[in-house]
């Protein structure tokens, strides 16, 4: 999250779950640093030591659901909290998002009623969303699995990513008409929309 973030600025919530479901919370970290610089606090699962016999950098390592709902019940506690860094942060405006393996974990968290806005990055499922769910697909053309999460601060992704949370969660407008209108597309995005208008946003 901001480091200082101003006394006005609501911080909403973004979980986060790694590529191969590995213990490293630092895994994606340029690409986090950039999301959060836009006033939005990332909870990576995993850790940032190794820690004996947990095997930071094992597969699946962080596969159990409970490492998000943990998190959701942690920040719910936090957020708020007159005098701490967490004062400004609202836990209600929460979604939970990631890579792969991480993106399975994100669509399981669908019927998660304190998760609001779903990102999953890589990973899809075949089940069909109701035709009033609003929802935002995107393929980015030569690029692999690993999209542009190695780039310097995330490249795009990481630019999209956090006009999704500012969209979905607080209304943004700017953000709002990036996938309404032609920002995505510009930026290189191959998208394909539904029901976006009924995602609310300020006015």
């Amino acid at each position: 999250m901001p480091t200082n973030p101003p006394a006005n600025l609501t911080l909403p919530v973004m979980l986060w779950g790694e590529g191969n479901c590995v213990g490293d919370g630092l895994a994606y970290k340029n690409f986090l640093l950039q999301t959060s610089s836009h006033g939005i606090m990332i909870i990576a699962n995993g850790w940032v030591k190794d820690i004996p016999g947990r095997g930071k950098n094992g597969r699946d390592t962080t596969l159990n659901i409970t490492y998000f709902t943990d998190s959701i019940d942690w920040i719910h506690k936090q957020a708020g909290k007159a005098g701490t860094k967490y004062a400004t942060v609202n836990a209600t405006l929460l979604g939970a998002s990631g890579h792969s393996c991480g993106g399975l974990q994100t669509i399981e968290m669908r019927s998660e009623p304190r998760v609001k806005t779903l990102a999953s990055f890589g990973y899809a499922t075949r089940e069909s969303l109701p035709t009033t769910t609003p929802a935002w697909w995107g393929t980015f053309p030569n690029l692999n699995h690993g999209g542009t999460f190695n780039q310097a601060n995330g490249g795009v992704w990481a630019i999209s990513f956090a006009k999704w949370v500012l969209f979905t969660l607080k209304g943004d407008t700017a953000a709002a008409e990036y996938f309404k209108g032609t920002g995505a597309t510009k930026d290189g995005w191959q998208v394909k929309a539904k029901a976006l208008d009924k995602v609310p946003v300020a006015h």
